[in-house]
């Protein structure tokens, strides 16, 4: 009669199941690394829109008379 630890090694039965759990560890890891280099990304996205268009009004008040043009002087 085999020892229950020999027949527990030889089985292969649950075998599938833990290689599929190990890739989709792997691939939700990838994922979360990938995610934080991807907001960091957008966030400097943003924060370069934001400036540009922080510069541009700041400029842009200058120039032109006011009137709203298309008038008669």
């Amino acid at each position: 009669m085999r020892s229950p630890l020999v027949r527990l090694w030889k089985d292969q039965s649950g075998q599938d199941l833990a290689e599929y759990v190990l890739l989709l560890l792997l691939i939700a890891l990838m994922l979360i690394a990938s995610t934080k280099s991807l907001s960091q990304a957008i966030g400097n996205a943003f924060r370069t829109v934001t400036n540009t268009v922080s510069a541009a009004t700041t400029s842009g008040n200058s120039g032109g008379n006011g009137t709203g043009g298309g008038g008669a002087p």
